[in-house]
């Protein structure tokens, strides 16, 4: 088990490599569709959300967010960052 950021830091890490690099190679790892991919993709959307709604002059809230939520379910697409095994 574990996660490839955390495996690939300690990986880098007990070739003795210097920590800055181990902890760099950690960060590649996050970038992975299966790993990481999943943060930028919320970002993505939260920041649909937002323009959304600024553009729409709509208020940031519970209601208007479930709204949102409900409108990209609909559309067939996920929420991203529901997919882990953590959330499930």
């Amino acid at each position: 088990g574990g996660n490839a950021s955390a495996h690939t830091t300690h990986l880098v890490g007990s070739t003795l490599a210097d920590p800055y690099l181990s902890y760099a190679a950690g960060l590649n790892a996050l970038a992975g569709p299966l790993h990481g991919l999943a943060n930028q993709e919320v970002l993505k959307w939260i920041q649909a959300l937002s323009d959304k709604f600024e553009a729409e002059g709509k208020e940031v809230n519970a209601e208007s967010i479930t709204e949102f939520a409900w409108e990209t379910l609909n559309a067939k697409k996920v929420i991203p960052g529901y997919g882990h095994a953590v959330l499930r």
